[in-house]
This record gives C-alpha cells, sequence and structure tokens, in this order.
C-alpha cells in the first residue's frame, strides 16, 4: 500500500464514526456543545467583529507570522471551527485545527512550561474594557497636532508670494530703467514717459504682490481648515473606537479556561462527535446508499 492510500485510509477512518452507546453518545454531545459554544462565545465572535483591533495588537502573533494572518487563523479556529464542532459536521477535523490553535495559545502566549514548572510569569497585556476617554484624548491630541501644521503652510505660502511679489518688482525696476535711459535719449517727453511707466509698473507690482499676499492667506486658511477638519475626523474616529461594543467578560483568566477548552477538544477528537451530529446523518445515509 502505497502512502498516498495510507494517507487516505487515515483521513478516511478519521471521519468515521464509532458505534457507542447511547449514554456515550449523550455525554459526548453534552461535551461538545458546551466547549464550542463556550469557544465561540469568549473568542470566536471577537474575531468577526472587533477584527480591526485585534489585528494591531502585537502579542497576538506568536509565531511570527504577522498580525493579521494570526488573527484570521485563530478566527477560523476559533469562529469556524468551533461551530463545526457545535453542529457535528467533520468534527474530528475541525477539533484537530482548535486544538493547534489552543495549544500554540496556551504554551507561547499564557506560557504554559512555565506554569506547569512553577515559574514565575509575568501577567500578559491584553485589551481591557473601552476607555471612554481614550477617544477625546485622541481627539485632543489630533487638533493640537493639527493646528500648529497650519503655521508653516501659511507661511510658506506667505514666503513664496512676497518672493514671487519681489521679483516682479525687481523686473519692474528693470524696465523702468531702461525706460527712462530711452527718454533721456529722447528728450524732456520722454523722460515724463518714463517716469509715468515707471509709476505704472510699481502700481502693477504693488498689486500684484497684494494679490499674491491675498491668495497665500487664502491658501493658509484653506491649510488649516482641511487640518482641522482631519483632525476633527480622527478625533471622531477614536471615540468610535473607544465606545465600540465592549469585549465580551471571561469569568476565569484564559490561561485557566484554554486548557479546559484543550481538553473538551481532545475528547471529541479521541471519542468522535457520536450519533447525535450531522457526521452520523451523513454516514448512515451513506451506508443505506
Amino acid at each position: 500500500m502505497s502512502a498516498v492510500q495510507q494517507v487516505k485510509q487515515w483521513a478516511l477512518r478519521l471521519y468515521q464514526v464509532d458505534e457507542n452507546s447511547k449514554a456515550t453518545d449523550i455525554g459526548l454531545l453534552i461535551v461538545r456543545v458546551t466547549v464550542a459554544a463556550c469557544l465561540f462565545y469568549h473568542h470566536g465572535a471577537e474575531k468577526f467583529y472587533d477584527f480591526h483591533t485585534l489585528a494591531v495588537r502585537p502579542n497576538l502573533d506568536p509565531i511570527g507570522l504577522g498580525i493579521v494572518p494570526s488573527v484570521v487563523i485563530a478566527g477560523f479556529s476559533d469562529g469556524i471551527c468551533s461551530l463545526l464542532v457545535l453542529f457535528g459536521l467533520f468534527s474530528r477535523y475541525a477539533a484537530f485545527c482548535v486544538l493547534v490553535v489552543l495549544n500554540t495559545v496556551w504554551w507561547i502566549i499564557d506560557s504554559g512550561l512555565k506554569r506547569l514548572l512553577g515559574q514565575p510569569v509575568l501577567p500578559a497585556r491584553r485589551a481591557g474594557p473601552p476607555n471612554p476617554q481614550a477617544g477625546q484624548m485622541a481627539a485632543q491630541r489630533a487638533t493640537e497636532t493639527a493646528q500648529p501644521a497650519t503655521q508653516p503652510a501659511a507661511q510658506q505660502a506667505a514666503q513664496a508670494g512676497a518672493d514671487h511679489a519681489g521679483q516682479m518688482g525687481q523686473h519692474a525696476g528693470h524696465m523702468a530703467q531702461a525706460g527712462a535711459d530711452q527718454a533721456g535719449q529722447m528728450g524732456q517727453h520722454g523722460a515724463h514717459a518714463a517716469q509715468q511707466a515707471a509709476q505704472a509698473g510699481a502700481d502693477h507690482a504693488g498689486h500684484v504682490a497684494q494679490h499674491v499676499g491675498q491668495a497665500a492667506q487664502a491658501a493658509g486658511d484653506h491649510v488649516g481648515q482641511m487640518a482641522q477638519a482631519a483632525g476633527q475626523h480622527i478625533g471622531q474616529m477614536a471615540q468610535q473606537v473607544g465606545g465600540r461594543m465592549p469585549q465580551i467578560p471571561h469569568s476565569i483568566p484564559n490561561y485557566m479556561n484554554v486548557p479546559l477548552y484543550i481538553l473538551g477538544f481532545l475528547i471529541i477528537f479521541i471519542a468522535g462527535p457520536g450519533r447525535y451530529s450531522i457526521d452520523k446523518v451523513l454516514q448512515n445515509r451513506k451506508k443505506k446508499a
């Protein structure tokens, strides 16, 4: 028998539901429903409605896969596989996935080996209840950061306008000087005309400088308004995150309830889901067919 056939035979044998007594199947049903429902309620549901918050917690990446892939794997285990075990569909496969994730959590994140050896373990930093003041503090910090950002932008715009006006004024001065030289050659009338041209050039340069200054002021005000609006938007988002759905409280710490989950899913993996499961119904229909 080849290795592929052996693996296939082992997989089919793993899917089979053993024949047990009715009392044993009732006990398996109680264990299966209890551990699967508790795991989904305490750990699986939050992977869906609070994914954006969990995806930025560095302590949820115990083996270096990345925070987002680790949360996705945990969501598949705690959310989807727990429901499969709850209804008895592909129970042993789902229980195996849950056991892999739960053992990783307990041995690495919760320092299971140190706890077994009686060594001191620092408390893990986990997300506590939401702080309503966190959103207000974030909004205040965002507004304080946005306000100083408007001053350099307005100063740069005003400086650019002043430089542009100076260049135009200098250009107008050159033109006036050229007109004065030509007027000296053409006589008194040319001098008068040159004086008028110089005055007109200076007036034009003054108007242009005033216009550039107004444009710079308008640009600075616009940048300030955009920064203020961005700060308010960030503050609103922070308040929404601070006031999101509260996390489901745990009756006992994780380092205590995770071993209980491991024990329950290990029983399902070894003994199977029992006759009160979808796997058993599908198996009976296959036998009748």
